[in-house]
């Protein structure tokens, strides 16, 4: 939806003019964004759009996309939903969703996800990667043209809106997606650009893009190295200097000025990169499956909320998304202390409880003469806090 509507945007900047039609379908966009995502798409082409009149000293790229009936167009589309979630959640939605939510990602980093200024800055390398290669050509070529439509238009995508995520204090490597779009235009850009200049820079883009090519092949080895899994250690460590080797290849096609060979054998390298991480590699390091493996193993046990008709459980220290999307909307997301009450007065028959709480939990059921019962212990590794984590499924024995 954002691409819709900065597409409207662009083409009514080149022609200098937006029709009725267009003007209609970039605010349609924008509201379609806002019902998806909330206000990111809002706060993009917003941003792109005062950027523009800023630069040009003029409201007219605003004016041009007609404002007013676009406030009425969102209104009339947004409301209905508006409404009926106030009315279904008797306002709480809002409340949390924009003062607990939203706000609190930009004043306060939310679940541990925090990060520096310039945190996406140092991960967009790799996670555009291979087109990385090609970014700094991009912004060369577009920075000699950036008084044209094109250049303003692209800067006015990216920089304004990057510079928000990059200070807001939540941070997660998804959060800028909706630049890359203009980021890829950038790198095509790069590939076209002449002249010495975009020569240096695309250099300095060749290695980049070998330093991430030798971070992935480490990345594919790392986890078997890491947890020693002999299953699949043999093929990552074939995996790992094959890509290793192959991005060598592709370093010296982009540092000799190749830049569509470089191109075709960074798109080849790439999709063999994603098929052998996430179809071979990452499947198998099952250390790495804590929220999949307390799943089954609930399920196992006949206490799998969703799938047994029994009680939501409780997770003590162990709050990832993926954990809740597994075991439903209802799982309790609590501490050590508040599991062990909870399972005395029977509002929960099962407790998941991290070993960092398990001494509060124990210490409140001591205080009841209560002594739980362990029924599985899950150990692994939780990449979205980078701990180790020892998951311990705990009951109470019940009187028949």
């Amino acid at each position: 939806t954002i691409c819709i509507a900065q597409w409207a945007l662009a083409k009514s900047l080149v022609e200098k003019n937006a029709p009725l039609g267009r003007a209609i379908i970039f605010w349609l966009a924008l509201a379609a964004s806002i019902l998806i995502k909330g206000p990111i798409g809002l706060l993009v082409c917003g941003l792109t759009l005062v950027t523009l009149c800023i630069h040009q000293s003029t409201l007219k790229p605003l004016l041009m996309m007609r404002p007013l009936l676009g406030i009425v167009l969102i209104m009339v589309t947004v409301s209905p939903w508006v409404i009926a979630i106030n009315t279904a959640t008797e306002g709480r939605f809002f409340a949390d969703a924009i003062g607990g939510d939203l706000l609190g990602k930009v004043g306060t980093a939310q679940e541990r996800h925090a990060g520096p200024p310039g945190y996406h800055f140092v991960l967009s390398w790799g996670l555009f990667w291979p087109a990385s290669a090609l970014i700094l050509a991009g912004f060369y070529h577009l920075w000699n043209d950036r008084h044209g439509w094109r250049a303003q238009f692209l800067f006015s995508w990216i920089i304004p809106a990057w510079i928000i995520f990059e200070i807001a204090a939540t941070k997660l490597p998804h959060y800028v997606m909706p630049l890359y779009p203009a980021i890829a235009i950038l790198a095509a850009h790069g590939a076209i650009a002449d002249g010495p200049g975009a020569s240096r820079f695309r250099k300095i883009g060749a290695l980049i893009y070998l330093v991430v090519g030798f971070v992935a092949a480490g990345l594919v080895m790392a986890g078997p190295l890491t947890f020693n899994l002999e299953n699949i250690l043999p093929f990552a460590i074939a995996a790992g200097v094959f890509i290793f080797i192959a991005s060598i290849v592709v370093f010296i096609q982009f540092w000799r000025g190749r830049v569509f060979t470089g191109a075709i054998g960074a798109c080849i390298l790439s999709a063999i990169l994603v098929w052998t991480l996430f179809d071979n590699v990452l499947p198998r390091v099952t250390p790495l499956s804590l929220s999949p493996r307390l799943a089954a193993e609930l399920e196992a046990l006949d206490q799998h909320p969703r799938l047994d008709d029994v009680m939501p459980v409780a997770l003590a220290g162990y709050t990832e998304p993926s954990a809740i999307f597994l075991l439903g909307t209802e799982t309790i997301i609590t501490n050590g202390d508040r599991a062990g009450a909870m399972l005395i007065e029977g509002t929960i028959d099962i407790a998941v409880i991290e070993a960092r709480e398990e001494e509060t939990f124990r210490h409140r059921l001591s205080q009841m003469n209560q002594s739980p019962v362990a029924l599985s212990t899950i150990d692994g590794f939780n990449y979205g806090n980078s701990k180790p984590m020892s998951l311990t499924i705990f009951t109470l024995p019940r009187t028949q």
